[in-house]
């Protein structure tokens, strides 16, 4: 059985990507619809851990909204009671990780912050 195929930005992560570029190009589109407000039916709670979150992790995109949304509700069962079981924190970190919201995962993500951050003058007077 065949290798299922890698998805574009993974490829491009790892390098296939520059390996062989013919059988990664735009293979996938990239969604760049910024994630959104958080759903009406979120509780107040909720709703601001969505509002910290997006504000803190600005690389999630609209397909993002329901791992956003399932660590909203795993956040908020711990702020409401520090004593749950430690699976919720254990929950909690693997969907930041997701998200790429950890130290270790952020250097998988590939985002164009630095490119946006250049100044024009900088570079042409360096």
């Amino acid at each position: 059985m065949p290798r299922h195929k890698l998805p574009q930005a993974l490829a491009e992560i790892t390098g296939a990507a520059a390996h062989d570029p013919g059988r990664h190009r735009n293979k996938d589109p990239m969604d760049t619809n910024p994630v959104g407000k958080p759903p009406r039916y979120l509780t107040d709670l909720h709703k601001d851990i969505w509002e910290r979150i997006a504000y803190e992790i600005p690389w999630l995109v609209r397909s993002d909204r329901q791992i956003l949304e399932n660590y909203c509700r795993v956040q908020a069962r711990i702020q409401r009671d520090p004593d749950c079981p430690i699976a919720a924190y254990a929950e909690a970190t693997k969907l930041l990780g997701r998200m790429g919201a950890t130290p270790v995962d952020r250097h998988k993500i590939a985002t164009d912050a630095a490119e946006r951050d250049k100044d024009p003058l900088s570079e042409f007077l360096n």
